[in-house]
């Protein structure tokens, strides 16, 4: 199974093809009989260069067909999640993909098109199973993390909304001294956390780490970036450090 992922519509998905060209011949070469299935949002993006590849048996452009593609090639469980991350203190568990934005600068909207979030039990399952297992930070990832299921709760009372919000807060609860993470949590989440906070719901709160994005304003303008500058990160850093207990407010440049 080979994942190939571009970068950006600048690099006109070079490290894609480099990537293709450089290791399926060495799949080829280690196991001459192998069914190779290549995925990613190259292959999204580009099926017909990849399905001509010498041994490439399928090419998987939307990540729903995994299932499916497993069940063909004999797989009758399908794991809802991992229960290891190799040998390490901390795993990373997605729980969304895809994009609803438009930057003018990103690929992902058009190799990624269909915005889904995982179930809420699954993740809380995944992160118990790698918590038993002794993993002591669990980070949250996406692509777009603060849309976390916006997906599952359209149509839904507020009352029943399953966002980001609530799923941190059912972590919370969850047995095990272990710390959590959030990666490229979009503003407007990060305001909906502090006033979950604001409002004593601190259950949990301890060692929360959220990472935002600082761009001047001017350069989110112009790439119609929807991510904090740091002139909301101030202001966002001193209200979690005054609600949570060890958090962490960090800025990717």
């Amino acid at each position: 199974l080979a994942n190939f992922c571009p970068d950006t519509i600048l690099c006109d998905f070079r490290l894609g093809k480099a990537t293709s060209a450089e290791y399926l011949p060495g799949f080829r070469s280690a196991c001459p009989d192998a069914r190779i299935v290549v995925m990613g949002c190259y292959a999204t993006r580009a099926p017909e260069e990849l399905a001509t590849l010498p041994n490439v048996a399928e090419v998987v452009t939307d990540k729903r067909e995994i299932p499916d593609l497993l069940g063909r090639f004999g797989v009758i469980d399908i794991p809802t999640g991992i229960s290891r991350f190799g040998n390490r203190h901390r795993a990373y568990v997605k729980v969304q993909d895809g994009c609803l934005l438009r930057c003018s600068y990103c690929i992902i909207p058009y190799v990624r098109p269909n915005f889904s979030s995982r179930p809420i039990e699954h993740v809380i399952e995944e992160v118990q199973r790698l918590v038993d297992n002794g993993y002591r930070e669990i980070v949250l990832t996406g692509i777009h993390l603060g849309h976390y299921g916006i997906d599952l709760s359209r149509g839904k009372a507020k009352s029943q909304w399953q966002r980001l919000s609530q799923l941190v807060e059912q972590l919370c609860h969850l047995d095990g001294n272990f710390r959590q993470g959030k990666r490229m949590t979009e503003r407007d989440e990060l305001v909906r956390l502090l006033a979950r906070h604001d409002a004593g719901d601190a259950s949990g709160a301890q060692h929360v780490a959220l990472l935002g994005v600082a761009f001047d304003h001017e350069v989110e303008r112009r790439g119609g970036h929807h991510h904090a500058a740091f002139g909301d990160s101030d202001a966002m850093g001193c209200g979690l450090g005054r609600n949570v207990d060890h958090a962490c407010l960090a800025a990717a440049v």
